[in-house]
Protein backbone atom coordinates (compact mmCIF):
# COMPACT_ATOMS: atom_id res chain seq x y z
CA UNK A 1 0.00 0.00 0.00
CA UNK A 2 1.72 3.19 -1.15
CA UNK A 3 1.78 6.28 0.98
CA UNK A 4 -0.96 8.33 -0.65
CA UNK A 5 -3.70 5.56 -0.15
CA UNK A 6 -2.38 5.32 3.56
CA UNK A 7 -2.68 9.11 4.40
CA UNK A 8 -6.47 8.68 2.79
CA UNK A 9 -6.90 5.71 5.26
CA UNK A 10 -6.05 7.74 8.12
CA UNK A 11 -8.01 10.00 7.33
CA UNK A 12 -11.04 8.53 6.33
CA UNK A 13 -10.75 6.38 9.32
CA UNK A 14 -11.18 10.11 11.24
CA UNK A 15 -14.54 10.38 9.50
CA UNK A 16 -16.11 6.97 10.01
CA UNK A 17 -15.47 6.78 13.65
CA UNK A 18 -17.04 10.00 14.53
CA UNK A 19 -19.79 8.87 11.73
CA UNK A 20 -19.15 11.68 8.99
CA UNK A 21 -19.25 12.10 5.70
CA UNK A 22 -15.60 13.00 4.42
CA UNK A 23 -17.08 14.29 1.31
CA UNK A 24 -19.41 16.37 3.03
CA UNK A 25 -18.96 16.70 5.98
CA UNK A 26 -16.42 19.11 8.41
CA UNK A 27 -14.23 17.90 11.66
CA UNK A 28 -14.20 19.99 14.87
CA UNK A 29 -11.76 19.97 17.30
CA UNK A 30 -13.99 17.30 19.55
CA UNK A 31 -13.23 14.46 16.58
CA UNK A 32 -9.85 15.23 16.16
CA UNK A 33 -9.42 14.61 20.19
CA UNK A 34 -11.97 11.51 19.84
CA UNK A 35 -10.14 10.13 17.16
CA UNK A 36 -6.23 11.12 18.75
CA UNK A 37 -6.77 7.80 21.45
CA UNK A 38 -6.97 5.09 18.53
CA UNK A 39 -4.59 7.09 16.14
CA UNK A 40 -2.43 4.63 14.51
CA UNK A 41 0.86 4.11 15.80
CA UNK A 42 2.93 5.19 12.38
CA UNK A 43 1.50 8.42 12.02
CA UNK A 44 2.11 9.20 16.02
CA UNK A 45 0.54 12.70 15.97
CA UNK A 46 -1.13 14.76 18.85
CA UNK A 47 -3.67 16.70 17.85
CA UNK A 48 -4.48 18.37 21.51
CA UNK A 49 -1.39 21.04 20.37
CA UNK A 50 -2.64 24.39 19.80
CA UNK A 51 0.13 25.37 17.87
CA UNK A 52 -0.32 22.34 15.50
CA UNK A 53 -4.14 23.01 15.18
CA UNK A 54 -3.33 26.22 14.05
CA UNK A 55 -1.32 25.17 11.10
CA UNK A 56 -3.63 22.05 9.94
CA UNK A 57 -7.14 25.02 9.28
CA UNK A 58 -5.51 26.81 6.83
CA UNK A 59 -8.67 28.96 5.97
CA UNK A 60 -8.35 29.66 9.95
CA UNK A 61 -12.14 28.76 9.61
CA UNK A 62 -12.22 26.85 13.08
CA UNK A 63 -12.58 23.43 11.20
CA UNK A 64 -10.93 21.33 9.58
CA UNK A 65 -11.89 19.99 6.35
CA UNK A 66 -10.14 16.53 4.11
CA UNK A 67 -8.19 19.18 2.22
CA UNK A 68 -6.63 20.34 4.97
CA UNK A 69 -5.99 16.50 6.73
CA UNK A 70 -4.49 15.74 3.48
CA UNK A 71 -2.36 18.71 2.75
CA UNK A 72 -1.26 18.31 6.36
CA UNK A 73 -0.90 14.51 6.41
CA UNK A 74 1.89 14.69 3.24
CA UNK A 75 3.64 17.38 4.69
CA UNK A 76 4.35 15.39 7.96
CA UNK A 77 4.79 12.44 6.25
CA UNK A 78 8.09 14.66 4.61
CA UNK A 79 8.90 16.34 8.09
CA UNK A 80 9.39 12.85 9.77
CA UNK A 81 11.83 11.48 6.72
CA UNK A 82 13.47 14.35 6.86
CA UNK A 83 13.64 14.48 11.12
CA UNK A 84 13.96 10.74 12.00
CA UNK A 85 14.53 11.20 15.41
CA UNK A 86 12.20 12.95 17.70
CA UNK A 87 10.43 13.82 14.82
CA UNK A 88 6.96 15.14 16.55
CA UNK A 89 8.57 17.38 19.06
CA UNK A 90 10.87 19.41 16.59
CA UNK A 91 7.31 19.18 14.33
CA UNK A 92 5.56 21.38 17.45
CA UNK A 93 8.00 23.28 17.86
CA UNK A 94 8.18 24.34 14.33
CA UNK A 95 4.53 24.71 14.36
CA UNK A 96 4.43 26.52 17.47
CA UNK A 97 7.38 28.90 16.08
CA UNK A 98 5.27 30.12 13.26
CA UNK A 99 2.38 30.31 15.77
CA UNK A 100 4.51 32.68 17.38
CA UNK A 101 5.12 35.03 14.26
CA UNK A 102 1.56 35.51 14.04
CA UNK A 103 1.00 36.43 17.37
CA UNK A 104 3.98 38.94 16.85
CA UNK A 105 2.52 40.75 14.08
CA UNK A 106 0.35 43.80 14.19
CA UNK A 107 -3.19 42.11 14.30
CA UNK A 108 -1.83 38.45 15.69
CA UNK A 109 -3.50 38.47 18.74
CA UNK A 110 -6.56 39.39 17.63
CA UNK A 111 -6.35 36.78 14.97
CA UNK A 112 -5.73 34.29 16.94
CA UNK A 113 -8.11 34.86 19.52
CA UNK A 114 -10.82 34.84 16.97
CA UNK A 115 -9.54 31.87 15.61
CA UNK A 116 -9.99 30.33 18.96
CA UNK A 117 -13.10 31.40 19.61
CA UNK A 118 -13.85 29.91 16.09
CA UNK A 119 -12.41 26.82 17.17
CA UNK A 120 -14.25 25.88 20.25
CA UNK A 121 -17.62 27.30 18.88
CA UNK A 122 -17.08 24.93 16.38
CA UNK A 123 -16.73 22.06 18.68
CA UNK A 124 -18.89 22.37 21.41
CA UNK A 125 -21.03 25.40 20.72
CA UNK A 126 -20.15 28.71 22.71
CA UNK A 127 -23.08 31.42 22.86
CA UNK A 128 -21.50 34.69 22.11
CA UNK A 129 -24.22 37.23 23.15
CA UNK A 130 -25.69 39.81 20.32
CA UNK A 131 -24.44 43.47 20.79
CA UNK A 132 -22.04 42.31 23.37
CA UNK A 133 -18.28 40.55 23.40
CA UNK A 134 -19.65 38.30 26.56
CA UNK A 135 -18.81 34.54 25.54
CA UNK A 136 -20.73 31.97 27.30
CA UNK A 137 -18.41 29.14 27.91
CA UNK A 138 -19.67 25.60 29.31
CA UNK A 139 -17.57 23.30 31.26
CA UNK A 140 -16.94 20.97 28.38
CA UNK A 141 -15.62 23.84 26.29
CA UNK A 142 -13.15 24.73 29.01
CA UNK A 143 -11.92 21.49 29.46
CA UNK A 144 -11.23 21.42 25.60
CA UNK A 145 -9.08 24.89 26.43
CA UNK A 146 -7.32 23.11 29.14
CA UNK A 147 -6.46 20.31 26.97
CA UNK A 148 -5.11 21.95 23.92
CA UNK A 149 -3.01 24.62 25.57
CA UNK A 150 -1.79 21.76 27.86
CA UNK A 151 -2.50 23.98 31.30
CA UNK A 152 -1.51 20.90 33.69
CA UNK A 153 2.26 20.76 31.69
CA UNK A 154 3.06 23.95 31.86
CA UNK A 155 1.44 25.59 34.90
CA UNK A 156 0.69 21.69 36.76
CA UNK A 157 -2.67 23.17 37.24
CA UNK A 158 -5.58 20.35 37.68
CA UNK A 159 -8.48 20.73 35.47
CA UNK A 160 -10.64 22.03 38.30
CA UNK A 161 -8.34 24.72 39.52
CA UNK A 162 -8.46 25.60 35.57
CA UNK A 163 -12.45 26.01 35.69
CA UNK A 164 -12.44 27.97 39.06
CA UNK A 165 -10.03 30.22 37.63
CA UNK A 166 -12.24 30.64 34.41
CA UNK A 167 -15.12 31.38 36.93
CA UNK A 168 -12.97 34.49 38.71
CA UNK A 169 -12.15 35.65 35.02
CA UNK A 170 -15.90 36.00 34.59
CA UNK A 171 -16.80 37.06 37.79
CA UNK A 172 -13.94 39.81 37.58
CA UNK A 173 -14.96 40.73 34.17
CA UNK A 174 -11.81 40.72 32.59
CA UNK A 175 -12.01 40.09 28.86
CA UNK A 176 -11.20 36.77 27.58
CA UNK A 177 -9.08 38.11 24.48
CA UNK A 178 -6.49 39.34 27.33
CA UNK A 179 -7.50 36.03 29.39
CA UNK A 180 -6.61 33.51 26.13
CA UNK A 181 -3.88 35.49 25.22
CA UNK A 182 -1.75 36.30 28.42
CA UNK A 183 -1.86 32.29 28.96
CA UNK A 184 -0.65 31.37 24.83
CA UNK A 185 1.95 33.76 26.01
CA UNK A 186 2.86 32.60 28.86
CA UNK A 187 3.23 28.84 27.37
CA UNK A 188 4.84 29.62 24.25
CA UNK A 189 7.70 31.92 26.33
CA UNK A 190 8.13 28.52 28.53
CA UNK A 191 8.15 26.18 25.03
CA UNK A 192 9.70 28.87 23.09
CA UNK A 193 13.49 30.17 23.57
CA UNK A 194 15.75 32.56 20.96
CA UNK A 195 17.78 28.95 20.95
CA UNK A 196 15.04 26.40 20.59
CA UNK A 197 13.68 28.92 17.49
CA UNK A 198 16.73 28.67 15.69
CA UNK A 199 17.42 24.97 16.51
CA UNK A 200 13.99 23.72 15.12
CA UNK A 201 13.04 26.30 12.24
CA UNK A 202 13.30 24.55 9.20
Amino acid sequence: MGASQTRIEFIDNIYKMNRLDPQKDKLVLKNLLNYQKYMRRDYNFEFNHLASLYFIDKKKEGYFNREDLLEFTGMFVQFKIKNEYDYLRKFQAYASTEFWKTLQESQGQYQITEWMLRLFKESRGIKMFSGSKEVFFTSANIKEIYQVLRVEDFSGSTVDEFMRLFQKVAEDSVCFYYFIISIITFILLRVLGTNRIRRFSI
